[in-house]
């Protein structure tokens, strides 16, 4: 007994977006190439969104026919909570040795300090 394969389906595609986000720039990221190639091929639209970085365009459309939109991100975009960015954003200041308007906090002091001064203010 033998088992013929599946036939592929008949229907046609229904071309639909595809939006990659990468945590890189997407310069030299073959697995999002394979991906966006292969579904520009079935007729999809694709954008891919990855960090801007210097050197590179921020929106591009890439020879295999899918868009690369680069946009300025950090780590700390990624935090859940306003108030953590914030506070988190002082914190970074303050080891930096610029407490808020940049005052140079002195080398001594604790970090905590610091950015309990600029808060207050």
């Amino acid at each position: 007994m033998s088992v013929e394969p599946a036939a592929a389906p008949t229907a046609a595609v229904v071309p639909q977006r595809l939006v990659l986000v990468l945590p890189s720039s997407g310069e030299f990221d073959s697995r999002t190439y394979r991906i966006a190639t292969t579904a520009v091929a079935r007729g999809h639209d694709v954008t891919v969104v990855a960090r801007w970085q210097a050197g590179l365009p921020t929106d591009v459309e890439h020879p295999a026919g899918y868009r690369i939109l680069r946009v300025p991100a950090s780590s700390i975009d990624g935090l859940p909570f306003r108030a953590l960015r914030s506070w988190l954003g002082r914190m970074l200041r303050a080891r930096r040795g610029t407490a808020g308007g940049g005052v140079a906090t002195s080398a001594a002091a604790p970090m905590w300090a610091a950015t309990a001064r600029s808060s207050s203010a």
